[in-house]
């Protein structure tokens, strides 16, 4: 896949490069990490990413060491290489929560043959721009409602899930949709008496490029307000 931020950096997924859209010839390679860390951030844009998500799907997945050490390190020479492009300000630590690529500015088609013209990447971005645009735009603003939901001092009425075999687990529903499915016993791991787990799904379809369903998992303290985010893609 490519991706063109902002209208000005390509990221060629391809071949882990940057470049300035009108300099390819400048590009800079980045190591696989890095660049398996970017491409995460550029497909969730303007979503704050938990670490622990992170550390699975950025290293675990692609058979690296997953310690945070590490991963603070390629979150590091992530920004490095971004100050080249005058992108690193959009890479944003959200405190308590996660990491976050700061733009909705996004664009992306698959790559080229090599014997396609460039205009013809410039047409099938156009294509796409409004309806992706859309979706992540929709995304942050789900986001927000979330925040809004758990910051807030009265929480709205919902049902409450209590698993009778996990004394403990005690979560709310944030969307009417998953209320005949339960908790999944695979999240059971979350539960903790002194947290409150908010539980969410939903399903992200970019045209002509993918479809995909996740599940949110909010965990909160209940003495104060840190929470922590869990994003699991499900297919």
């Amino acid at each position: 896949m490519i991706y063109l931020i902002n209208n000005s950096v390509v990221f060629t997924e391809k071949d882990n490069t940057l470049a300035w859209v009108n300099r390819p010839e400048e590009a800079i390679s980045l190591s696989q990490p890095v660049a398996k860390l970017l491409k995460v951030l550029l497909i969730n844009p303007g979503i704050a990413l938990s670490k622990e998500y992170l550390l699975t799907e950025v290293l675990e997945k692609n058979s690296l060491a997953p310690s945070v050490n590490n991963l603070n390190n390629y979150i590091s020479l992530l920004r490095k290489s971004l100050r080249e492009y005058d992108l690193a300000g959009l890479l944003v630590t959200v405190p308590k929560i996660g990491i976050m690529f700061n733009t909705l500015d996004i664009e992306v088609t698959d790559d080229a043959p090599q014997d396609t013209p460039p205009q013809r990447i410039e047409i099938k971005r156009t294509t796409h721009k409004k309806q992706f645009l859309f979706i992540v735009g929709l995304s942050a603003v789900v986001f927000s409602l979330f925040f809004m939901f758990i910051f807030s001092t009265v929480l709205p009425n919902r049902e409450i899930f209590r698993d009778d075999k996990i004394t403990s687990c005690h979560f709310s529903y944030l969307d009417d949709d998953s209320l005949n499915d339960g908790f999944p016993e695979k999240y059971h791991y979350l539960c903790r008496d002194d947290v409150n787990l908010y539980y969410f799904s939903r399903k992200i379809t970019i045209p002509k490029i993918a479809t995909r369903e996740e599940t949110i998992i909010i965990s909160c303290k209940k003495e104060g307000k840190r929470c922590s985010t869990y994003v699991f893609i499900n297919n």
